[in-house]
C-alpha cells in the first residue's frame, strides 16, 4: 500500500479499534517527505498521529511479496517468525493470534 494512501483513511472510522500498520515506506514508490529526509519522525509515528484513539501495530510488513503467493511459505520462514511493535500487551495478543 502507497504510504500516502493511510491518510485517505478516516481516522473516526477506526476509532477505539486495533490496526495493523503493514506499511512500508519507499521514497521511489512514495516520493519524498521532508520530515522523514530530515529525520524528525518516522513513519510509524506519523501514522499513530494521523490516527489518534486507535491501537496501531506494526506487523506483517517483513512477509515478501513471493511468500503472500505461497500459502505454506510462512510457515517454512524461521519457525514463522515475524516482528510485531505495540503498546498495548492485550491488544498485541489478539493480533498475534
Amino acid at each position: 500500500m502507497p504510504f500516502a494512501a493511510a491518510f485517505e483513511l478516516a481516522q473516526q472510522f477506526l476509532d477505539g479499534k486495533i490496526v495493523i500498520d503493514t506499511n512500508n515506506f519507499y521514497p521511489d514508490r512514495d516520493g519524498s517527505l521532508n520530515a522523514l529526509d530530515r529525520r524528525e519522525t518516522t513513519t510509524s509515528q506519523m501514522i499513530a498521529n494521523h490516527f489518534q484513539g486507535v491501537m496501531i501495530f506494526k506487523a506483517l510488513n517483513a512477509i515478501l511479496e513471493k511468500d503472500l503467493l505461497d500459502p505454506f511459505a510462512l510457515r517454512n520462514r524461521a519457525k514463522g517468525v515475524l516482528p510485531i511493535a505495540g503498546d498495548d500487551a492485550a491488544a498485541k495478543v489478539i493480533v498475534t493470534i
